[in-house]
C-alpha cells in the first residue's frame, strides 16, 4: 500500500506551545493552581504518550494529582487491545459522572487507541455526555489546540479522522524523574496481523530520525535516566531493531524489548549486532543482573 510520510514541522509544534502559554493564563487566572490527572491504560507506548500529555499540561501550568475529584482536567489514555481494557475504561468514564456533578467546569478527555475507533467515539458521544474531548494517537501533538477549542468555544470536540500517522519532534515530556525512561524510536506497524489492531489505530510504520533518537537519549542521560527502554513496534523493514553503534558511547544501559518482535524481525544481523553493542541488553538479562 502507498504511504506518504508526514512530519510535523517545528513551527507547528511551536504554535502548540504558544497555545499552552494562552491556556496557562486561562487556567491560572486568579492565582490558583490547576490540577490535572492522566490515567494510562495498556502498553509502554501509551506510557510514553502520557509523558507527552503531561509535558503539555505542565506547560499549561498544571500540577498533577491522582484524585479525580480534585482534578480540573482528567485525561484517560486508553488501550484497545483487549475487551477487558475497554470495559474498564467505560466503567471508569461513567464513574466520572460524580466528579463532573461536583465540578461542572471539569474537563474530561479520552484519548489513545480505543478513542481512535469510530464505534467507541460514537458511544462516547451518545452515552457519555460528560466527555468533552476525544482524540486518537494521530492528534496527540495537537492536544493544546483541541483543549483550547473546548475551553473557548464551550463545545465537545472529537478528533479521530483516519490517518497513516505522522512524526512530531519537540513535544515536551514530563517524566517521573526515576532512573528509567521510555525512548520511542518508531511508531505504527505495517504487518496487519489478523489479531492486532495497532496498524488501524496507530497508523503505518514510521521511524524517527537517528539523530533525534540520539539527542533524546543524551538528554535522558543528563537528566539521570540510566536505563533507557527503547519503545519500537520493532520491525525488520526499517532496520531500527538493530542497535545503533552510537549507543555504545552513552553511559548507562539501553534496554531493548527484543522478545516482543515477531520472528521475521529476529534475523541474524540483528542478533549479531545485539551481541556486539554491549550497551544494549534484553530486559530478561537486565533483571538477572539486578538480582545479583
Amino acid at each position: 500500500m502507498s504511504y506518504q510520510r508526514t512530519e510535523i514541522s517545528e513551527s507547528d509544534i511551536q504554535n502548540q506551545m504558544d497555545i499552552c502559554a494562552q491556556l496557562r493564563a486561562h487556567f491560572t487566572a486568579g492565582g490558583r493552581q490547576p490540577l490535572a490527572m492522566v490515567d494510562t491504560y495498556g502498553c509502554q507506548q501509551n506510557e510514553a504518550d502520557s509523558e507527552k500529555l503531561r509535558g503539555y499540561l505542565r506547560a499549561m501550568g498544571f500540577d498533577f494529582t491522582q484524585d479525580e475529584f480534585a482534578a480540573d482536567v482528567v485525561v484517560m489514555n486508553t488501550c484497545a487491545v483487549r475487551e477487558h481494557a475497554e470495559t474498564r475504561v467505560f466503567g471508569n468514564v461513567g464513574a466520572l459522572t460524580h466528579t463532573k456533578a461536583r465540578n461542572p467546569n471539569q474537563i474530561i478527555a479520552v484519548c489513545g487507541c480505543m478513542a481512535q475507533q469510530e464505534h467507541v467515539a460514537e458511544k462516547l458521544k451518545k452515552s457519555y455526555r460528560i466527555v468533552d474531548l476525544v482524540f486518537g494517537p494521530h492528534e496527540l501533538w495537537r492536544f493544546p489546540e483541541l483543549l483550547r477549542t473546548v475551553c473557548t468555544e464551550h463545545r465537545r470536540v472529537f478528533a479521530i479522522a483516519p490517518a497513516d500517522g505522522s512524526v512530531a519532534e519537540g513535544i515536551p515530556q514530563q517524566r517521573d524523574g526515576s532512573v528509567k525512561a521510555w525512548l520511542s524510536i518508531m511508531y505504527g506497524c505495517n504487518n496487519f496481523c489478523t489479531y492486532c489492531i495497532v496498524p488501524y489505530v496507530r497508523g503505518r510504520e514510521r521511524s524517527r530520525h537517528p539523530d533525534e533518537i540520539e539527542r533524546e537519549a543524551r538528554e535522558l542521560v543528563a537528566a539521570g535516566a540510566e536505563r533507557r527502554l527503547l519503545r519500537p513496534r520493532p520491525r525488520r523493514g526499517r532496520g531500527f531493531c538493530r542497535p545503533h553503534p552510537a549507543h555504545q558511547r552513552h553511559p548507562g544501559r539501553l534496554h531493548h524489548p527484543f522478545h516482543e518482535q515477531p520472528p521475521e524481525g529476529r534475523d541474524g544481523k540483528a542478533l549479531s549486532r545485539h551481541g556486539r553493542v554491549r550497551k544494549v541488553r534484553a530486559p530478561d538479562a537486565s533483571a538477572r543482573a539486578e538480582r545479583q
